[in-house]
């Protein structure tokens, strides 16, 4: 468990997170991305997925974002990934951790206004 401690540590100190509260505009365009064809595309590697971003996206099941997470363990094209404002809740977010410990290609990580 030590080593996995410290690995997990070292990614996070060398991956850029962004948390915090932050105001979000209502006004904003919807996101309307398909959840379900990201999670495809991550598990394929499809190459031309380099950037998530699912921000604003309120209704994503625990499921989807579990489903998500297990493809970006494998995944080596997505260097950024974007989940704030989703209501990902603090038990979903454990499997978060696992990404981290086992994806070395994700460069920026945005999971702010989260609560």
């Amino acid at each position: 468990i030590g080593g996995t401690v410290a690995t997990l540590e070292a990614k996070l100190a060398s991956t850029k997170l962004n948390s915090g509260h932050v105001s979000v505009d209502v006004n904003s365009e919807v996101n309307t991305t398909n959840v379900d064809e990201i999670v495809k595309h991550a598990m394929d590697n499809d190459s031309t997925l380099t950037e998530i971003n699912l921000n604003n996206i309120k209704n994503i099941s625990k499921s989807r974002f579990v489903n998500l997470f297990n493809a970006l363990k494998q995944n080596r094209t997505a260097k950024k990934v974007s989940l704030a404002n989703t209501r990902l809740e603090d038990c979903v977010g454990f499997a978060l951790a696992d990404i981290l410990e086992e994806n070395d290609v994700i460069e920026s990580l945005n999971i702010e206004s989260n609560f």
